[in-house]
Parts: structure tokens; sequence; C-alpha cells
């Protein structure tokens, strides 16, 4: 997700039951303010599923941030924002980026918030994600902007599609399925020619 959509989640987006959540808005900054706004695109707007870590974590944080509604009492801006300062009020995505950046450097890791996006969407194509899922979980228009953002990733797919193809054609793997003195083999039910 975008930091702007993150930091535009509210409690109402997640759907605890279905492990998804909605991306609905972004918390942008503007000359006028902290601003709630609209995505990028209109498939910016999307569902997105969510691992079961994902959600206990999310779980936890509620809790957390019930106490600290408690503890803020009156004075808490009550905007369903699931990240929040302790008063409810809203974060600033320069701030909140900047951050991260200064944290991660200090730990030894030279990431942006940004960064976490481009690697999560590397990882899934690594494993072989299907690259329309992946440019739907990042909220791209079309999944050719997934692919021209992520070619450094498609060659090491080219060598998983080759491999697959080899296992299933080299002679080894032949032996298991019938194969006629012409070549062809004879698949379960239908044969390849």
């Amino acid at each position: 997700m975008r930091c702007s959509e993150a930091l535009g989640l509210r409690w109402s987006d997640i759907n605890f039951e279905n492990n998804t959540l909605s991306v609905r808005q972004v918390l942008l900054r503007t000359a006028k303010g902290i601003t709630i706004g609209n995505g990028k695109s209109a498939s910016a707007n999307r569902v997105i599923h969510l691992s079961g870590s994902v959600l206990l974590i999310l779980k936890r944080h509620k809790a957390k941030q019930a106490q600290e509604k408690l503890s803020a009492g009156e004075s808490y801006q009550n905007n369903d924002l699931i990240c929040a300062h302790p008063n409810g009020t809203p974060l600033n995505p320069n701030t909140v980026s900047g951050n991260f950046s200064r944290i991660a450097r200090r730990r030894g890791y030279n990431i942006t918030f940004h960064g976490l996006r481009h690697s999560h969407a590397s990882l899934l194509m690594e494993a072989g994600v299907n690259p329309k899922v992946v440019s739907e979980r990042l909220g791209h228009a079309s999944v050719s902007i997934t692919l021209d953002l992520y070619s450094h990733v498609v060659p090491s797919l080219q060598r998983q599609a080759a491999d697959a193809f080899d296992a299933m054609v080299n002679p080894a793997s032949c032996e298991k399925r019938h194969v006629t003195k012409w070549g062809k083999i004879g698949a379960s039910r239908h044969n390849i020619r």
C-alpha cells in the first residue's frame, strides 16, 4: 500500500470475518493541512485480502487504540483511523515516511516506506503470483504498469517457466506418461501434439 492509503484506512474498512481491507480513501498533506482525498486512480479503490498474522496485529492494535481512547477521554477525536495519534488525530504522511526511513537506517536497513510496497510486489512476483493479482493488490490502473515496474523480476519467472516446461517434456518425465513412437505424449485425457 501507499503511505497515504495506509494512513487513510479506517476500522470500518477492515472486514475481520472475510480477512479483507478496503482501500477507499487516502490521507494527504496539502497547503490546507492534512486532508482526506481519493486515490491515484479508480483502481486505487480496491479490496486486499489479509493474512491471519496481519489480522492478529490489527486486532492487537485496535485493543491498544481503545485504551488510548479511554485515556484521552473527551479530547479524543474519533476519526475511525487505524493509524492515528493517541488522541485520534490523523498522522502527517510526510512525518511517517521520514520517521520510517530514519528508524530503518538506524537498524541497518536502506529502505523507504514506499520501498516496502516495491518489496512486497517483487516478492510476490518472484513467488510466481499472477501479475494481475499483484497489480490488483497494488491498485495499479493496469497490469502493464506492474509488469513495466517489476520487469527485473521477469527473468527469474522466465527461468521458472522454462524449468517447468522442461520437467513436463524431458525424457525422464515422459516415462511417467505414455509416449508414442512418433513422440506424441498421451496425457490422461488429452494428446499434446
